[in-house]
């Protein structure tokens, strides 16, 4: 069920709405989805895999934070 809902949310974003049965598949077995909850970090800049964020629902804050966290 969550497979097929995940793959539901993708092809109906405009962003992917090109791309044919094929590719959308792919699409949908390399993506995740993730909660966040209010105040979470969800991407730290010097993570070493290059990463697209779709947001569903709500609003994001983007900040730059030093090692120990100072924002």
């Amino acid at each position: 069920m969550f497979e097929e809902l995940k793959c539901w949310y993708l092809s109906n974003h405009k962003l992917f709405r090109t791309l044919n049965e094929n590719q959308l598949k792919q699409l949908c077995i390399i993506t995740g989805f993730k909660k966040a909850k209010k105040g979470k970090i969800i991407y730290f800049s010097y993570s070493e895999l290059p990463s697209v964020f779709l947001l569903k629902k709500g609003n994001i804050k983007i900040v730059s934070v030093d090692e120990i966290v100072n924002l």
